[in-house]
């Protein structure tokens, strides 16, 4: 982990614009899915640590 993402966590949790928003912190595994196409939305999503893959499978099933 990074030693500055609690610190950037800090940071982007208190910003002026999010005051009043409480945060549901998620811990997902590798292969986990956040959301799929179509999903309607269910907030905003800041990434902390780690890295997101986003895929789009195509009408022949290609990604």
């Amino acid at each position: 982990m990074d030693k500055n993402s609690g610190t950037a966590s800090a940071r982007v949790l208190t910003a002026p614009i999010l005051a009043g928003i409480h945060p549901d912190m998620r811990t997902l595994k590798a292969g986990d899915f956040l959301f799929r196409k179509g999903d309607r939305s269910a907030g905003i999503y800041f990434l902390t640590s780690g890295s997101v893959r986003m895929q789009r499978v195509t009408p022949d099933g290609s990604t």
